[in-house]
């Protein structure tokens, strides 16, 4: 019994800590401070296939 409670304090801090780093992790690649609206004239062809291929990517 008294191997188990440090085994089981251990084992519950290194889940913590791994679930706990999870979302910034997933959050990193979608964090683009590049906000900015792009406003195409109508009928631009070519802004409008850019602002498709942003979106894409």
């Amino acid at each position: 019994m008294k191997k188990l409670i440090p085994l089981l304090l251990l084992s519950s801090a290194t889940l913590y800590s791994t679930i706990g780093t999870l979302p910034i992790n997933a959050m990193g690649c979608n964090s683009s401070t590049n906000k900015a609206e792009v406003i195409c004239a109508e009928g631009d062809i070519d802004c409008e296939k850019k602002l498709i291929e942003d979106r894409i990517n």
